[in-house]
């Protein structure tokens, strides 16, 4: 399967041969949904709604083990496109490209995400409480959707609506909790690190 990206503005458009794509794509965007590795393809799951009016809200369901025809730093590839509705995903260890023209955007991404994060648009990023404490530190974010780092987890957002990213706790199998969240970015925001007291000054008084 081939697709070409034709601008970097969200009105982004991808194309692809149905017929090789057939298989991979998803006729129900509301649920649970299994990935599996297709390696004659480039994505391993398709779905595509710019013909739809269906809202999308998806849990997506990757290998809980690494296929042994993924090597190196090969990803599971996943595209979920729409115009105007709105999108919802639970993902994770990924590479996921989310194109939308004005719809908004929620991705519950894990919280041992590490990767970046490219958003393409002019409207509102908006970050958790639990984004902010467990995984800003180990993501980069971009505005260059063609230039796809080598290493780590990759998220691409295509969109002028607004999109928020929140945190999926791996440990607990739970969204993060807010009220928790929130209480542990007031307290690190007003936590002050120790400082040691230099008394060498005094060993040069007289």
């Amino acid at each position: 399967m081939a697709y070409s990206e034709t601008s970097s503005d969200p009105d982004t458009q991808y194309s692809y041969d149905e017929k090789e794509t057939s298989s991979l794509l998803v006729l129900n965007p509301i649920g649970h949904c299994h990935v599996k590795y297709h390696p004659d393809s480039e994505w391993d799951l398709m779905y595509d709604g710019a013909n739809t009016n269906d809202p999308v809200d998806m849990t997506l369901c990757l290998p809980h083990h690494r296929h042994r025809g993924l090597y190196g730093e090969q990803r599971v590839a996943m595209f979920v496109g729409s115009n105007s509705e709105n999108i919802r995903l639970k993902i994770s260890k990924f590479q996921l490209a989310v194109v939308a023209s004005v719809a908004d955007v929620t991705l519950w991404l894990p919280s041992d995400f590490k990767g970046h994060i490219c958003h393409v648009g002019s409207a509102r990023l908006s970050l958790s409480a639990g984004f902010m404490n467990r995984i800003l530190p180990n993501t980069r974010f971009d505005s260059d959707s063609e230039r796809v780092p080598s290493e780590g987890d990759y998220v691409v957002v295509s969109t002028q609506g607004c999109v928020t990213l929140r945190m999926w706790d791996v440990q607990t199998s739970t969204p993060e909790s807010v009220q928790k969240e929130t209480f542990r970015r007031m307290f690190s925001c007003m936590r002050v690190k120790e400082r040691r007291a230099n008394w060498d000054c005094l060993l040069n008084r007289k």
